[in-house]
C-alpha cells in the first residue's frame, strides 16, 4: 500500500480529527500550547498507527518474501527444485554480468596503457 495511503487513512485522520476538535474546545490561551504540540505529534502517533497495523511476518525475510514462502521446512519438493533453479539461473546472470563487467574494465584499461598492464607502454618519441 503506498505511503500516503497509510498516512491518510481513516484510522488516523479521525483520532486527529477528534483530537483538534477536542483542543479547539478549550479556551483560546491554550492554543498556544496545544497546536505546536499536536503538530509535534502526529508523526510519532502516525507511526505507532502504522507499526500496529502492520502485518505480524512482517520481518520475514526477503528471500522468504520473494519466493513467497513462510516456512521453509513445508516446502514440497517441486518447489525445492524451483526456487534452485531460479537461484542458479540468477548466479548465470550474475557471472555472465561480472564477466562482461571485467571484459570491459579490461579494454579501457588497456586503451590507457597499450603496452598491457605489466609492459611500461611504447617508448616516448625523442624531440
Amino acid at each position: 500500500m503506498c505511503l500516503i495511503k497509510k498516512v491518510l487513512d481513516k484510522k488516523i485522520l479521525v483520532p486527529l480529527a477528534i483530537t483538534v476538535a477536542g483542543t479547539l474546545s478549550f479556551p483560546p490561551s491554550w492554543d498556544l500550547v496545544a497546536v505546536p504540540l499536536l503538530v509535534m505529534l502526529v508523526c510519532p502517533l502516525t507511526v505507532l498507527v502504522m507499526m500496529r497495523d502492520r502485518p505480524a511476518d512482517a520481518g520475514a525475510s526477503v528471500t522468504d518474501a520473494a519466493a513467497g514462502e513462510s516456512d521453509p521446512t513445508m516446502l514440497t519438493d517441486e518447489a525445492i527444485e524451483a526456487r534452485i533453479r531460479a537461484l542458479q539461473a540468477e548466479l548465470r546472470h550474475l557471472k555472465g554480468t561480472q564477466a562482461h563487467r571485467a571484459e570491459e574494465a579490461a579494454t579501457a584499461h588497456g586503451s590507457r596503457n597499450p603496452g598491457g598492464p605489466d609492459e611500461p607502454g611504447p617508448p616516448a618519441p625523442s624531440p
